[in-house]
């Protein structure tokens, strides 16, 4: 559990705890870096980041969320097309958005 006084101490702690427990595994699209959920309590919350809120959804990351899924969705119609007896598919949203080291062959 963490509990902080405002947001911006909360988000230094959650950082701090992902890099000192957080263990970096191989995936087919990069690394993916996983340690342990926490509860987090904000005592007197505030934004440290400002959302857009507009049509185009949020910005996360210096990215348009709608913009990097929409054309996803053909790609998904394209997988699923051209195997008939496929349910579901896999695609990276944020491959390399928290900074993530560069996907090496092979994985």
């Amino acid at each position: 559990m963490i509990i902080s006084k405002n947001a911006e101490d909360a988000r230094g702690k959650l950082i701090g705890k992902i890099l000192e427990e957080g263990k970096t595994y191989p995936s087919r699209f990069g690394y993916n870096r996983r340690c342990n959920p926490a509860f987090v309590i904000v005592e007197k919350p505030d934004y440290v980041h400002s959302f857009e809120y507009d049509f185009s959804g949020w910005t996360i990351c210096d990215e348009s969320y709608i913009s990097r899924v929409e054309h996803l969705f053909d790609v998904a119609a394209e997988k699923l097309n051209r195997s008939p007896f496929t349910r579901r598919v896999s695609i990276p949203i944020w491959p390399r958005c928290w900074g993530s080291p560069p996907r090496k062959a092979g994985l």
